[in-house]
């Protein structure tokens, strides 16, 4: 696991740096941890840590505080993790708003830190998962991360990806069995879309990454709202 902190107060940057320490010690997961004391130093050195598994960010720093941060790196990736610790709890919505994975008040507990970053370790287990695809001639391998959504038409399947789409003589109620666990849900019974890489939702439909707009069957919205709440809540402590 790859960790980036950046705190600009000393005393929390350090116990957050030995707390994400003794979790990989006790996970016995390899870790490699970098640390910056401000949201300029950390984006200016984006090229060294943007292959990362999951930020700990401070909201409350300098000029340019964890929350701004947050929204820049967004632009160009939606879907790393992002952990907030700060002492400021009027910004918990505004974290919901990155899609931040939690939000932890200070002074945190040890056992808050573990819980979210087993959360983050999980995504990252994910963004390796992979989807076998039985072509008429072949087997085609994809990254769940990579799929944005599944259409049914009749007895076949069409699973689209962030780089092409394959139709599957599959149908869509048996994806939908094998992925409703790994954060997928059906707002149309012709569709089963990824959670994370849902953009918006609006009362009629669903806008996936690249644009992408899914309709939601009458009476399925609450459903859906709540699969992509209970998916970015699961494992929060707020």
């Amino acid at each position: 696991m790859k960790l980036i902190i950046c705190d600009d107060e000393k005393t929390a940057r350090e116990w957050a740096e030995r707390t994400v320490t003794a979790w990989s010690e006790a996970r016995k997961e390899p870790l490699k941890l970098m640390t910056y004391p401000s949201a300029e130093a950390m984006l200016f050195d984006i090229e060294n840590w943007s292959d990362a598994d999951g930020l700990i960010l401070d909201i409350e720093m300098g000029a340019m505080n964890g929350m701004a941060l947050a929204k820049a790196i967004r632009l160009n990736d939606a879907h790393i993790p992002i952990l907030f610790i700060t002492g400021y709890e009027h910004f918990v919505f505004e974290g919901y708003d990155v899609g931040a994975v939690t939000y932890l008040l200070k002074p945190a507990s040890e056992s808050k830190l573990f819980t979210a970053l087993d959360r983050v370790c999980a995504m990252s287990e994910k963004s390796k998962a992979v989807l076998l695809l039985e072509g008429k001639d072949a087997f085609e391998k994809v990254y769940l991360s990579d799929v944005i959504y599944l259409e049914s038409h009749k007895h076949d399947t069409e699973v689209v990806t962030l780089k092409t789409q394959i139709t599957i003589n599959k149908g869509i109620n048996q994806f939908e069995s094998e992925l409703s666990a790994s954060g997928f849900c059906m707002p149309h019974r012709s569709y089963l879309v990824n959670i994370e890489r849902i953009s918006k939702i609006t009362k009629t439909t669903v806008l996936m990454d690249g644009g992408h707009e899914i309709p939601i069957a009458r009476g399925k919205w609450a459903q859906v709202n709540q699969c992509y709440l209970d998916y970015y809540r699961r494992g929060r402590n707020l």
